[in-house]
């Protein structure tokens, strides 16, 4: 291609931007990544899919729960958001939240139905990533949400045996109160 086509192309990539569907998808996963609510709001506008995924499988949702972006959350809740979802290793945005401690988060995401017990790949629910990371307010919530206590993952520990193996000895003593069984 000569200079005298090729600069006219790069001027109109430069005003009109990439194409259309999928960037916006990439876009609106990044804004709710980084908590840029305005943006997320624009892009939805523009037409962006709440729920699309990254090559990963994470969606918006997973990207906002696992910052913590509260507003994000509601927002892409707001527009239909799925909550359920899961990435390509099974992890959800209530995983994601919880093994971060962002209890608000996980209040909302359970508020809007969230699968309380779901499961990754490897068998870690929200309860066992709550536990094992010490997120005390995080697991008092899932355990008023009937979460199953005694549940294993792939490798047979549960969350009572994840508190108690990062000495987080209130989450275990909590656990065992809400009729967790030693295992191990």
């Amino acid at each position: 291609m000569g200079v005298r086509r090729f600069v006219p192309a790069l001027l109109m990539l430069m005003l009109c931007g990439p194409a259309q569907g999928a960037d916006k998808n990439l876009e609106l996963i990044a804004a709710a990544r980084e908590g840029r609510i305005s943006q997320v709001g624009v892009l939805i506008g523009q037409g962006a899919d709440v729920n699309a995924a990254n090559p990963s499988g994470r969606t918006p949702l997973m990207n906002a729960a696992f910052f913590g972006n509260d507003d994000v959350v509601k927002l892409l809740l707001a527009e239909g958001a799925d909550v359920n979802a899961q990435d390509r290793y099974g992890n959800t945005a209530l995983i994601e939240a919880a093994a971060f401690g962002h209890v608000e988060v996980a209040r909302l995401l359970l508020t809007r139905s969230a699968d309380a017990n779901a499961q990754n790949e490897a068998g870690r629910t929200a309860l066992m990533e709550a536990a094992s990371n010490g997120h005390l307010e995080t697991v008092k919530l899932l355990l008023t949400r009937g979460v199953e206590v005694n549940a294993k993952d792939k490798g047979d520990s549960s969350a009572f045996s994840e508190a108690k193996r990062a000495k987080h000895k209130k989450i275990a003593k909590l656990l065992k109160k809400a009729g967790a069984e030693a295992s191990d």
